[in-house]
């Protein structure tokens, strides 16, 4: 690669010229020998690729995260009704055994306190 293409390749991706320029080292081996500029590219363009897929993994792991407290919210709502369902139950019981004992004393005459 001449050294005309390696200034095109760096115009044409701005992100690889900013990684190149933080490693000296490597910006030296290109000013020597233009034509690493392409493999140092390929070296790049994967470590890109490996950091969208790293954070399309996280941002998965986000939602899901999100997912789970959801449900556990939803499953702590159900617990608190279901209580709520078992105290007007008992208290539905109680009152029919208190309608229940008051019939009977006014059949029989005795009060019900």
């Amino acid at each position: 690669m001449s050294r005309k293409q390696a200034k095109r390749l760096l115009k044409a991706n701005p992100g690889f010229e900013a990684w190149l320029k933080e490693k000296p080292e490597e910006v030296t081996k290109v000013r020597e020998n233009p034509t690493v500029i392409q493999g140092m590219f390929e070296q790049w363009k994967k470590q890109q690729t490996q950091k969208e897929q790293l954070e399309r993994i996280e941002a998965s792991y986000r939602h899901m995260i999100n997912q789970f407290n959801e449900l556990n919210t939803l499953l702590q709502r159900a617990d608190q009704i279901a209580g709520n369902v078992k105290a007007i139950n008992k208290n539905i019981k109680a009152s029919k055994l208190y309608q229940t004992m008051l019939l009977s004393s006014r059949k029989s005459g005795k009060k019900v306190v």
